[in-house]
């Protein structure tokens, strides 16, 4: 029986997979109760190689090739659609899982039935020079409620401190009685999938135990220079994430829960016109491009948008040059 599916997104990860992956075999589990399954999502460093020298030596260690770059998102789909472990661990590539805590996860998650167990970790920098931090535990020890309890109990329902996906075994079959599936932004797939996973969850428990070591990374996807591409996300895109997970959830939450995700979809697109004048010079116009790109953006979130940006998006039918003005003119 399978009670464990590791499922590790890769794009290149040359640097860190192997370490990733020791990681994951430092586990006190016996290899036929637990999967890895790595995504390579086109890689153009030798990330498929580093993987496959591995997968020689563990033949629980599955290997998908992407036919093209689909971001992180897709990339923990294709993952989903191959795993069969009880439980589902996501963990990014270019982390660790610290030794021998996997056996003791699943002995509590079994233990409890268990469809959402939830803990802390450690940080350390990319270089790992001296400066390694202990975070402030996210999550204490509780007894089982439901998820959304949790959220209201434990955060006062703000779900951007319930963000971090690897910080989380989740029950497949909670996964697959929702279907719930990651979306293929650029940026920002975590959170509305760790939200959903969490609030339909009837299981919940958290530990104050740290399982995991979080490298900062400074070539992560989070840490590029491509800020017209995440701007753009997060104003045009990532809104309509939220709004689904409110859909998704809508009258199996706390009034709280409701109200955080509302007030967030209003701050993330009436963030829109700050975020394109915050941009280098030699970046706006790609912003612009992509907001001109969102046909339906405005009908969609016009009820959320403050009068004065309702000004200046209509002011973008006139050309760039007329959206800048009218940014600096309302500022």
């Amino acid at each position: 029986m399978l009670k464990l599916s590791f499922i590790l997104p890769c794009y290149n990860v040359e640097r860190y997979i192997a370490d990733c992956l020791n990681s994951i075999y430092a586990q006190d589990l016996p290899e036929n109760e637990f999967e890895v399954i790595c995504v390579n999502d086109c890689s153009t460093d030798k990330t498929r190689e580093v993987i496959a020298s591995v997968q020689g030596q563990h033949p629980n260690l599955v290997l998908i090739n992407q036919s093209r770059n689909m971001y992180s998102g897709a990339s923990r789909n294709r993952g989903l659609e191959m795993a069969k472990g009880d439980y589902i661990w996501f963990v990014d590539a270019d982390d660790m899982v610290k030794p021998q805590v996997a056996a003791h996860l699943l002995d509590m998650a079994y233990a409890d039935d268990l469809e959402v167990l939830l803990f802390n970790y450690d940080e350390f920098k990319d270089d790992h020079s001296d400066g390694c931090n202990k975070i402030k535990d996210l999550f204490r020890d509780t007894e089982v409620m439901g998820g959304s309890a949790f959220a209201e109990r434990e955060f006062g329902c703000i779900l951007s401190r319930l963000s971090l996906l690897w910080l989380r075994l989740v029950k497949r079959s909670l996964i697959e009685r929702y279907n719930l599936r990651f979306s293929d932004l650029y940026i920002s797939q975590d959170g509305p999938f760790a939200w959903e996973s969490l609030l339909l969850a009837e299981r919940v428990k958290s530990i104050s135990e740290r399982c995991y070591d979080y490298r900062v990374n400074s070539q992560s996807i989070t840490a590029d220079k491509n800020t017209a591409k995440k701007a753009a996300v997060w104003s045009f895109q990532y809104p309509t994430q939220i709004k689904s997970v409110k859909e998704k959830v809508a009258g199996a939450v706390p009034d709280g829960v409701v109200a955080w995700l509302d007030q967030s979809v209003r701050y993330e697109v009436n963030e829109f016109a700050v975020r394109y004048q915050r941009l280098p010079a030699e970046e706006k116009t790609q912003y612009y491009k992509a907001m001109r790109a969102e046909k339906g953006w405005y009908k969609k979130f016009k009820c959320c948008l403050s009068r004065k940006n309702k000004v200046v998006y209509w002011m973008g039918f006139f050309g760039e040059h007329a959206f800048s003005k009218a940014i600096k003119r309302v500022k």
